[in-house]
């Protein structure tokens, strides 16, 4: 408003100085903006207003999208995709539906799949776990045949071949194994049982656990290890329950913990930066359903529901704490259309699309911070496609806009620190 004010009695000296009355034109120019100042105002007042507001929204950077880009594909293609993160950093992908026997490694800094070792034993329905001596362990499952198996098999990465190792002690298959945080592996339930065991890289030896309340048929996806070292385990075999317990494995004891706001059989757990989890609905009859666990309270609260219903999806945390939920299946076709969860916000947002369809694929984190999801089908064909997710990351707080911490989010187009704050102050 002040510089419109000077702006009106500046007309009037001007007019003044041109009439060359060059001594009074202060005077004058003073009785000019009582005489029309208003008026100049009252027209330059929107003028400026709209300039200012354009001026802010040209200079604020918009949500960008993260970006999904082909990578090299699987040799041989792999359902109910089971995989894990080697010690290195590369990713292995092993046996699977239909009899696959290979082992297949995805090194990063090439971008290529390369075989690694057939395992003795074609299996289906597990998951392998990467023990803390470089070793992957597989057990369980169902074989191409059709019957549950308890052999475990150990790969050896200075070999690159795998061996068998101590049978499970109960054959079970649809379990989630988790490795604890002092090295162990649980494997949680089956469809075929409520016993659950821990094996000893140290001894290479399972030992029967303390059994479930309810039977658990699952996946790791369904299993998380809290930061207090205890596994939350949902979901459970035949019809849905609410029900939810823990694992302790200072005693190897199963309690219950709290109930879930809907019934469902399996769930994608993920967990978040400070300590809570984030479960996704995973049944077949696709749901948006999602709830967060609180440990601190033994708490299900319902959060914002997905943009998309899904089952058979996969989830991973971001470096911004955000959780992208990709791949999977509606009642009817994959879901192309990937979500962000902001937790600071209990919002989901639409993110780029996949290029083809994953369904009972799987998902991990890269030492690069992107995201490489692989095989499953697409739309009923199997699929060695594999993709890579290059996240948009956003600032958290002020404090990394500073000291060129702008320069670490390419994604939002930032051209300075003025930037990028605009941009944190407005999200």
């Amino acid at each position: 408003m002040g510089v419109l004010i000077y702006s009106g009695i500046a007309v009037g000296w001007a007019i003044n100085a041109r009439l060359g009355h060059i001594g009074p034109a202060l005077t004058e120019a003073v009785r000019f903006y009582y005489a029309y100042g208003m008026r100049i105002i009252r027209l330059l007042l929107p003028v400026l207003v709209i300039s200012l507001v354009l001026t802010g929204l040209s200079t604020l950077p918009v949500n960008a999208l993260g970006q999904w880009s082909l990578t090299g594909s699987l040799n041989t293609p792999h359902w109910q995709v089971s995989m894990t993160k080697l010690l290195d950093g590369r990713v292995m992908v092993v046996s699977g539906g239909g009899g696959v026997a290979s082992s297949e490694i995805y090194d990063p800094a090439t971008g290529v799949w390369a075989y690694s070792g057939n395992v003795n034993l074609p299996r289906d329905e597990f998951n392998p776990v990467t023990l803390d001596n470089g070793k992957v362990l597989i057990a369980g499952g169902v074989t191409a045949s059709g019957s549950v198996t308890d052999t475990t098999e150990l790969w050896n990465p200075a070999t690159g071949t795998w061996s068998y190792s101590d049978n499970l002690n109960v054959a079970r298959t649809i379990t989630g194994f988790v490795k604890l945080l002092d090295g162990r592996v649980l494997a949680i339930g089956g469809y075929n049982t409520d016993t659950t065991e821990t094996f000893d890289p140290a001894t290479e030896q399972w030992t029967l656990a303390g059994s479930t309340h309810v039977r658990r048929s699952g996946t790791e996806r369904d299993a998380m290890v809290l930061n207090d070292g205890k596994v939350l385990a949902i979901g459970a075999l035949g019809s849905a329950t609410t029900s939810t317990e823990l694992f302790d494995p200072t005693t190897n004891t199963w309690s219950l913990t709290g109930n879930l706001n809907h019934a469902l059989r399996n769930g994608l757990l993920t967990k978040l930066q400070d300590g809570r989890v984030l479960m996704v609905a995973d049944n077949v009859g696709s749901l948006s359903t999602v709830e967060i666990y609180n440990p601190t309270t033994g708490v299900w609260t319902e959060a914002a529901p997905l943009n998309f219903a899904r089952h058979q999806t996969n989830g991973q945390l971001l470096a911004d704490g955000r959780v992208l939920v990709a791949g999977g299946v509606d009642d009817s076709s994959a879901v192309l259309q990937t979500e962000l969860y902001d937790p600071a916000t209990n919002t989901w947002a639409v993110d780029a699309s996949l290029n083809t369809g994953h369904q009972a694929s799987a998902m991990t984190t890269l030492a690069s911070g992107k995201i490489l999801i692989v095989g499953g089908f697409n739309n009923g064909p199997q699929t060695t496609v594999s993709e890579l997710y290059t996240p948009s990351l956003a600032p958290t707080d002020k404090s990394q806009c500073k000291d060129g911490g702008w320069q670490n989010f390419p994604g939002l187009g930032f051209e300075n620190q003025g930037d990028c704050l605009k941009y944190f102050n407005h999200s």
